[in-house]
């Protein structure tokens, strides 16, 4: 691309159309676009002068690690050492430490995850969140003839339910997408993904590698989010901001209540067990709306998932992936889907629904307030067993069940590059 292109690339267009919707910002554009020009002449310098040699990306969240992103990207800095292994994530995050003892860590649209996006070979990501695969921004055109990368999908967890429109070729482009599961990789084929099948990898998840079974009479209370209650984004930390009006909501209300419930607390206070509430991330910012008490902790991000799913001998969720790895380890579930009508009608992001949690699950779903405590208090007195058909259930669902899933996987995307050739 011309280099005084992109230098006087001003993009006044989008500068007139900001101010044709009242936005100030659109007087100061242009001079960010310049500014944003300049950087690119000098990621795509650097690029020319960069030394070739593979380069792979990795990454969970925007603020945190421990997905399957992160439980890849350790095994591949041991099992290919000889590959440069960089892992993108916001500068602040409290796991860019842990991080940075296992490889090279990057910020998230700084001037090196451009260059090493450039450079990369192939980007494992559990988060296809577009910061990640587009760091350049309103500037991606003065890039993209430079771009060459393989976007793999590793997932977050099971996909449950039809994702298309945000997931699908024409959207994402992804090059391979890991499953863990047969009706899952089924759901890729029938609904309008646009993926081939040879696309699909029947490896399993690289963070079941790292699962382990400690239980600790803990009850872990793991809801999914709402598109609908989640704040405005935080262009600048990659976040959502605080929603006022999130604590009028029946969602709030449900969790509140039933960590707050007397007969709940007072079944765990006689058996000592613990409670533990894992809001989804993007609800961080609502965190100190709910009210903690002696039994239940209201825990932050970023969170060690791990941790709590070996400590945990109960979950409950709702329509969360999570249940998926508490089922991995044969470990009870109840799925609490009050709300079920409204997130199937359009207030969140499912539409038709491939694994039900009736039909697939691991546990009792209830759908309403009482029935949720009584199917708690019932394990509580059962000691936390898992019934028989629900372990049936766990033993057939997948298609793996060891700790086997990175090495899977690698031999999956090596294969993948030989029939490339």
């Amino acid at each position: 691309m011309n280099n005084w292109k992109i230098l006087f690339d001003f993009q006044l267009k989008k500068s007139a159309e900001m101010l044709k919707d009242k936005n100030p910002k659109g007087l100061i554009f242009p001079i960010w676009s310049f500014f944003k020009s300049l950087e690119a002449l000098l990621v795509r310098c650097a690029y020319k002068k960069a030394r070739r040699k593979p380069v792979w990306l990795h990454s969970d969240r925007a603020g945190a690690g421990g997905d399957n992103g992160e439980a890849f990207f350790e095994y591949c800095t041991k099992n290919r050492p000889y590959i440069t292994h960089v892992f993108v994530i916001n500068k602040g995050s409290p796991d860019v430490d842990r991080l940075s003892k296992l490889g090279r860590v990057v910020s998230i649209k700084s001037f090196k995850h451009k260059l090493f996006f450039l450079l990369a070979d192939k980007y494992f990501l559990s988060h296809p969140e577009v910061y990640f695969i587009n760091p350049f921004g309103a500037k991606k055109h003065c890039y993209e003839d430079l771009v060459s990368v393989d976007l793999v999908f590793l997932q977050h967890g099971i996909t449950q339910n039809d994702l298309s429109d945000w997931l699908g070729h024409d959207k994402m482009g992804f090059s391979l997408i890991v499953t863990a599961a047969q009706k899952e990789h089924a759901s890729f084929l029938d609904a309008p993904y646009g993926y081939p099948e040879n696309a699909l990898i029947k490896c399993g998840f690289p963070r079941f590698d790292k699962l382990r079974n400690q239980p600790a009479n803990k009850i872990i209370v793991m809801p999914s989010w709402r598109n609908n209650l989640v704040g405005r984004d935080d262009k600048l930390t990659n976040t959502h901001r605080y929603n006022p009006e999130f604590t009028k909501s029946r969602y709030f209300k449900f969790y509140n209540d039933l960590i707050n419930d007397s007969d709940l607390l007072s079944a765990m206070r006689e058996r000592d067990i613990s409670g533990e509430l894992f809001l989804h991330p993007s609800f961080e910012a609502q965190i100190n709306d709910f009210e903690p008490n002696d039994v239940f902790k209201i825990m932050s991000p970023p969170y060690d998932y791990n941790q709590a799913f070996a400590e945990g001998s109960l979950l409950i969720t709702d329509y969360s992936s999570v249940a998926f790895d508490f089922a991995y380890l044969k470990k009870p579930v109840v799925y609490c889907q009050f709300d079920k009508e409204e997130v199937y009608s359009g207030k969140h992001i499912f539409t038709k629904n491939y694994i039900s949690a009736e039909k697939d699950g691991f546990g009792p779903v209830v759908y309403n307030y009482p029935a949720t405590v009584k199917e708690v208090l019932s394990l509580i007195q059962r000691n936390f067993k898992i019934a028989a058909k629900y372990q049936r259930r766990a033993e057939q669902f997948y298609f793996h069940h060891d700790r086997n899933n990175c090495e899977r996987l690698l031999r999956a995307v090596v294969q993948f590059d030989k029939e490339e050739r």
